[in-house]
């Protein structure tokens, strides 16, 4: 078993698991931004042929862009999907998006979880102090 998510793969070569045993082989590539197009093709394609000849192998993956292939997992693919057009290129604006800075919102979590620390620190240390000494209050 090989597991490659989370790593941010774009793209893999056709010979990127040649060199290893392939029976039985299971590869996890969730989680990764692939882009489906034609350099993805033959990787498809050695995934399938890998799938014919021994069933239990599990490698699957899903694709980012190009938009018209995102979201679509690669077992619903055949090799031929994975093709090269002049608009793949064109990045969607909803992963370009860019996050605003959280600034004042850290400072306030920050400010806040020392007031509520320091509150509860007065009150541990009021009713610990009252428990001991509890018999010399009453004089």
């Amino acid at each position: 078993m090989i597991d490659l998510s989370e790593n941010k793969l774009s793209t893999l070569p056709a010979t990127v698991f040649s060199n290893i045993s392939q029976e039985r082989l299971t590869v996890e590539l969730w989680e990764n931004q692939f882009v489906c197009d034609c350099k993805m093709k033959g990787i498809k394609a050695w995934i399938d042929k890998l799938d014919a000849a021994d069933p239990m192998t599990e490698i699957r993956f899903k694709c980012s862009l190009p938009v018209r292939m995102r979201d679509l997992l690669s077992d619903n693919l055949a090799p031929d999907d994975f093709v090269c057009q002049k608009n793949d290129n064109a990045v969607p604006s909803t992963i370009c998006q860019k996050c605003a800075p959280p600034g004042g919102q850290i400072a306030l979590a920050v400010v806040l979880t020392f007031i509520v620390t320091a509150l509860i620190g007065v009150l541990a240390w009021r009713c610990t102090f009252k428990r001991r000494y509890s018999d010399l209050l009453l004089y």
